[in-house]
């Protein structure tokens, strides 16, 4: 069976967020030193500490701080940059180019790609599709009613000044829809979209483009 998708990125993610919590734990211990003292009398009180307290220590008293140089700090901080770069890594390795391909290879590549981004996608909205639903049952809830899509979409696109020419040609002349020649604009896709459907469209719309706004 095969290694799940991007498993490795998440190992390492979840590496890097370990490493972070002991960073962050170990610079809190070094930025607030531990306060001593010693030589007091058997009743004496010092209940106050503090940099801006004043402390009464007798005649023979001695005070001081506990201060841990942090030593192995810088460590854990470069084993966690490490880990978050592995998962960088990892995750680019999935849209990863090598040496030179034709535009058939290229699309065949990039085809495969989206594919296992694909199956990631929908199946990590399923399981937050199923937790909802669990969520929904312990508060009363119908559960059937909870849904939870995500629409994938990897490529990005971009208006063709060409194509969207064509396309308001298109409009003018009464081929296509508005709506299709703004929606291509807006959003740099053909809305996908039988011929009868867009007929309907068509026939429903109101004056041609080159009309709009003229009386």
């Amino acid at each position: 069976m095969d290694e799940i998708p991007l498993l490795s990125m998440a190992r390492a993610a979840l590496k890097s967020y370990q490493l972070s919590a002991d960073y962050f734990t170990a610079l809190h211990q070094t930025s607030h030193p531990q306060p001593w003292v010693s030589g007091l009398e058997e009743d004496a009180d010092l209940s106050v500490t503090g940099p801006s307290a004043a402390w009464d220590l007798g005649v023979n008293g001695s005070c001081g701080y506990l201060e841990f140089q942090g030593a192995g700090i810088e460590a854990v901080r470069t084993a966690m940059s490490d880990q978050k770069n592995a998962a960088l890594e990892a995750g680019a390795k999935v849209m990863d180019v090598t040496g030179t391909e034709s535009g058939e290879a290229r699309k065949l590549r990039q085809n495969d790609q989206h594919a296992t981004l694909h199956s990631i996608v929908i199946t990590a909205a399923e399981a937050l599709e199923q937790g909802l639903r669990y969520l929904a049952e312990w508060l009363g809830f119908n559960e059937k009613e909870v849904t939870f899509t995500v629409k994938p979409d990897f490529v990005a696109v971009g208006v063709d000044p060409q194509m969207a020419t064509q396309l308001l040609q298109a409009a003018l002349a009464g081929v296509i829809s508005h709506d299709t020649y703004w929606h291509y604009i807006s959003t740099g896709k053909v809305p996908d979209r039988n011929w009868l459907d867009e007929m309907e469209r068509l026939a429903e719309q109101g004056p041609g483009l080159g009309n709009v706004g003229a009386e």
